[in-house]
């Protein structure tokens, strides 16, 4: 299967294994596993919005100098989390609040017939972003 780019600013936060994230805890069923059944990994996983299939590969160029070379993959989601949001796993609470809520550019590499679908959808979905300066800025 041929997959094409789709570039689009996102919202982009963090988030852990996690009480506080996921209302879990250590020893809980499930704790740390992501809904793919992978282990969430720092500098790997990725929450994206339901319409983003599992397992698509997300280039994130602000962070090309991360160990991960800015390359994540969608292995889970999240209720708050929709189609133009991305939510980085993060082993360290500290780090994932202090990285607080970003706005930037992000390449999908996705099967050529579900990129006119996900854009449309990721255009919807950025209605529902918390920073509406951003949002203003994006369309201004």
């Amino acid at each position: 299967m041929e997959l094409r780019e789709l570039t689009a600013v996102l919202e982009v936060t963090a988030y852990t294994a996690g009480y506080e994230s996921t209302g879990k805890r250590p020893g809980d069923p499930g704790y740390g596993i992501t809904y793919s059944g992978t282990r969430a990994q720092q500098w790997r996983t990725v929450a994206a919005g339901p319409d983003i299939p599992i397992g698509t590969r997300v280039f994130i160029p602000a962070l090309g100098h991360m160990p991960n070379g800015g390359i994540f993959v969608v292995e889970d989601r999240g209720g708050a989390i929709s189609n133009a949001h991305l939510d980085i796993y993060m082993d360290n609470l500290r780090d994932a609040r202090n990285w607080g809520r970003r706005h930037l550019e992000a390449v999908f590499f996705l099967p050529a017939d579900l990129i006119p679908v996900i854009a449309a959808k990721i255009q919807r979905d950025r209605y529902k972003w918390k920073d509406k300066k951003a949002l203003k800025e994006l369309f201004s």
